[in-house]
Formats: structure tokens, C-alpha cells, sequence
């Protein structure tokens, strides 16, 4: 493999150790969220929170296939972190 290839892995490397930390940052917080709606007897599914959020990742995408891509993403996020607040 070339040096070029192995540099560009390792920025990948990279990446994806602050994405996993912001990710388990991200957790926490929407545990903290999850107890205040148990306190409050609120859902913990908000539809238009998710839209919110959505719409605003989204907005950070450079093209159209960036745009798909983040969306998907997100919808497994907050798919996932609706479990974690059960």
C-alpha cells in the first residue's frame, strides 16, 4: 500500500476515535434527557425534535448525496439513542 493511502487510513483512524467520543458524549447527555422526560412522563420519542436536528445536520452537507448520507446517519443516532433513554 502506498504512503499516500496509509496517511489518508490514519486520518480516517483518526476521525473516527472523535466520532466515537463525541458519540459516547452524546450518550450521556441523552440519558440525562431520558430522565428528565421519565420524570416529566414525556415520550421519549419527539418527532419534531428529530426533524429539528435533521434539518440542521443536514444543512452542514456540501452536496446533495452528503445530505443523504448525514440523514441516514442521524436517523440511526437518534434511533439508537431512543433505546439508550428506555
Amino acid at each position: 500500500m502506498d504512503d499516500k493511502k496509509l496517511n489518508l487510513r490514519a486520518e480516517i483512524d483518526a476521525l473516527d476515535s472523535q466520532i466515537a467520543k463525541l458519540l459516547t458524549d452524546r450518550f450521556a447527555v441523552v440519558k440525562a434527557i431520558g430522565n428528565v422526560k421519565k420524570q416529566s412522563s414525556l415520550p421519549v420519542k419527539d418527532l419534531a425534535r428529530e426533524r429539528e436536528v435533521l434539518e440542521r445536520v443536514k444543512s452542514l452537507a456540501l452536496s446533495e448525496d452528503e445530505k443523504n448520507a448525514i440523514a441516514s446517519i442521524y436517523q440511526t443516532i437518534m434511533d439508537e439513542c431512543c433505546k439508550l433513554q428506555k
